[in-house]
């Protein structure tokens, strides 16, 4: 354990933690700061590890989705596959506050485990990163992947 700041009321520790804990970290952190992660369940830290997807599943998750923020984010981050897009970006397009986007998202979830059942939960169609920020709206980022997006931007 080291730490990084000695004041009493901001004090930093650096705990090492397996990856595989890295979220559960993330998630007990911001429960205990007030916050609420917008972070898909199951999702994993870990770069390129996203769930595998197939053109005629991006197909369907197309036809199935009508939601403002969910079509934003998946539209912004196939435009610019491999670039991180942050949730205030896509709050933003979509016309949505944090509240809001945070609700649709955890719709977007509950849409895939109904829509593809035999996808483990929460198994998103981008990767997403919690990177430090004081800003709760910027913490919050998503990638897609280059074969995802080019199947995506495909017209059905």
């Amino acid at each position: 354990m080291v730490t990084i700041n000695n004041s009493a009321s901001e004090q930093i520790v650096l705990v090492p933690v397996p990856v595989r804990y890295l979220e559960a970290v993330y998630r007990a952190l911001a429960h205990a700061g007030g916050d609420e992660p917008v972070i898909p369940p199951e999702a994993s830290a870990e770069p390129g590890s996203h769930r595998a997807w197939t053109k005629d599943e991006i197909a369907t998750l197309r036809r199935e989705l009508g939601n403002a923020t969910v079509l934003t984010l998946l539209n912004l981050t196939a435009e610019r596959p491999g670039e991180w897009v942050t949730l205030s970006e896509i709050e933003h397009k979509a016309g949505r506050s944090h509240a809001e986007a945070r609700g649709d998202l955890a719709g977007f979830t509950r849409l895939i485990k109904r829509v593809f059942a035999t996808k483990p939960t929460g198994a998103w169609p981008v990767l997403f990163e919690w990177k430090p920020s004081p800003d709760v709206e910027t913490r919050a980022q998503y990638r897609m992947p280059p074969d995802i997006a080019l199947w995506w931007n495909t017209d059905p």
